[in-house]
């Protein structure tokens, strides 16, 4: 019924914009336009809607990522003097998704928003390490779309020249990933357990059942995210300085020990998968020199850890990107951009597993202590999305419009060479991404879209000297099971009511 009801408002959507288009609608909006009095006092009405229909081909299972998709975004605006009233929803991978939706009060050099809101902080392409007020949606690709967020929002704009921008959140929103992490936990702590039992210890581990959970978003306002930026826009150069308060996007383990068989054995028997707080400090610049632009984006991620050797808290970290882009070809229609992005994590524990090859001994086992801190160093960085010191990360895009834009292939890569990580079980070798797609556009607002989306993480196994695919850990290569090819038809309208 519910999705009965989403189509059914589609269409009725999809209609508004024709007859924006018919006779009747452009005499209805010439008369709005001949009383301009009546049009001031009422306000502008926009909207606009983009609705996408594909079929993907499962590139690498046929059972997975295969069959139709809609994907459709509603949009509206209303603005009557300094007053605009945002909303928006969309259908993403056949589920609804709000959009931004808030209200947006803007008296002279003041600007105030709140509601459901999506921000773009940085000068980065899509890999922005200030860019963290908002929720992402990482379940079908690293690529992720933003996730709207209650805010409160001003803006401050001084002179031409500069600006100043304040924040609050009350909560934030969850990230969605594709591993649930407090079953995969909970799976660690049932096979740490069955390799005691194997070794004929079960007898004196009765009543040892271990468990996992992950904290969820409470929105009561007890964990609000607070921060702000202040823009330069000078000759030459746009430069960015930004503070928040935040939340963490990944977990951090919070373990309980528990001793058994009177003190025989130290074991974990709880584990909770908490977010912590952070202090992200972004920088950001940007620049044009001729046809060439010039950016770079970074961020310090200033956590809880207390010291550099700190076992129980995910370590201090800097992001950054650089980037540049340019046009070429006829008329300069040609585009290619170029980034390289990294991330340090610094006093990264590089021995997690290294220091444990060994069987543990029974002083071992027994030694409060010693398992406490071995259980954190096995979670604390894989939870934490901490899984090498060094990430190096490469992408290019390339676009060339012809015959008037009526044909545009494109082509997006990424690939990801990690440094300095335990590789007591596996080598990783690398991981790439792919996205060549050829764009029709036979009318204005069509686009029909023939391409592929491929991901890989690429491993040697301890052991094996054979090169194999990683989809089970691997930053890109959990995605490798969702390849697929697709055809999809994207047809874009808008219309409008009034002026303002």
């Amino acid at each position: 019924m519910k999705r009965t009801l989403l189509f059914g408002g589609l269409t009725l959507w999809a209609s508004l914009s024709a007859f924006a288009q018919a006779d009747e609608f452009d005499a209805l909006a010439a008369a709005a336009t001949d009383q301009p009095a009546q049009a001031s006092s009422w306000g502008a009405l926009k909207w606009s809607g983009d609705q996408e229909f594909a079929y993907r081909l499962g590139a690498y299972d046929p059972a997975t990522r295969t069959g139709p998709l809609v994907d459709g975004k509603l949009s509206g605006e209303y603005k009557l003097g300094d007053l605009k009233v945002v909303a928006a929803g969309q259908v993403r991978n056949n589920e609804f998704v709000p959009g931004e939706t808030a209200v947006f009060y803007s008296p002279g050099s003041f600007k105030f928003g709140l509601g459901w809101q999506e921000f773009s902080w940085g000068v980065a392409d899509k890999k922005n390490p200030t860019d963290t007020l908002n929720a992402r949606d990482y379940r079908y690709g690293a690529d992720a779309s933003r996730l709207v967020n209650p805010a409160a929002t001003v803006a401050w704009y001084p002179q031409s020249w500069m600006s100043v921008e304040a924040v609050y959140e009350p909560w934030k929103v969850e990230s969605k990933y594709p591993t649930n992490f407090a079953a995969s936990t909970q799976a660690g702590l049932i096979d740490a357990k069955a390799k005691l039992v194997s070794k004929g210890l079960g007898p004196l581990l009765t009543g040892y059942n271990p468990s996992a959970s992950a904290e969820s978003t409470k929105e009561d306002f007890s964990n609000p995210v607070a921060g702000g930026r202040v823009n330069f826009f000078l000759s030459g150069v746009d430069l960015g300085f930004s503070y928040l308060y935040d939340r963490d996007s990944f977990y951090t383990p919070v373990v309980t020990m528990g001793s058994f068989a009177s003190g025989t054995f130290q074991l974990p028997t709880k584990v909770e998968l908490v977010y912590k707080r952070l202090h992200r400090f972004g920088l950001n610049a940007k620049t044009t020199i001729d046809k060439y632009g010039f950016w770079v984006e970074s961020a310090y991620n200033k956590t809880e850890a207390s010291s550099a050797d700190s076992y129980d808290n995910r370590h201090d970290s800097i992001d950054w990107t650089l980037g540049s882009d340019f046009n070429f070809g006829p008329a300069s229609a040609y585009y290619v951009n170029v980034q390289y992005a990294g991330t340090w994590v610094m006093d990264y524990d590089a021995a997690t597993l290294k220091d444990y090859t060994s069987d543990l001994t029974s002083a071992q086992l027994a030694d409060a202590a010693f398992m406490a801190k071995r259980t954190y160093r096995s979670l604390v960085q894989s939870e934490g999305n901490q899984t090498e010191q060094l990430m190096n990360t490469a992408t290019i895009s390339l676009k060339f419009p012809l015959a008037d834009e009526l044909v545009t292939p494109n082509f997006s890569a990424a690939a990801i060479v990690p440094w300095n990580y335990d590789d007591t079980k596996a080598t990783r070798i690398a991981s790439a991404y792919f996205k060549p797609e050829v764009d029709f556009k036979p009318v204005d607002g069509v686009h029909i879209l023939f391409g592929a989306d491929l991901v890989y993480g690429w491993v040697k196994k301890a052991g094996s000297s054979d090169v194999s695919l990683d989809t089970a850990t691997d930053k890109l290569g959990i995605y490798t099971p969702q390849n697929s090819v697709y055809v999809k038809v994207d047809y874009q309208w808008n219309g409008s009511l009034g002026s303002n």
